[in-house]
């Protein structure tokens, strides 16, 4: 993980994070697997829903929060 910061006016600073790809993978499919527990899918049983579709149903930027959470 890379981290960098550039410093701005008034005491500020914005910070530059980068993740390795497999990384957020695996936070990913912990998000996945967590978020396919909680809710109902029609035509498959909790946590048994592809990522793909429990994708679809919640959003990806749903899992992502999750997943940054984790």
């Amino acid at each position: 993980m890379k981290v960098s910061r550039d410093d701005v006016e008034n005491r500020q600073a914005i910070l530059h994070i980068e993740v390795e790809e497999d990384r957020v993978e695996r936070h990913l499919q912990r998000a996945h697997d967590k978020v396919s527990q909680r809710i109902n899918i029609p035509g498959f049983r909790k946590g048994k829903a592809p990522r793909r579709i429990v994708e679809q149903f919640v959003g990806r930027d749903y899992l992502l929060d999750e997943a940054m959470e984790s």
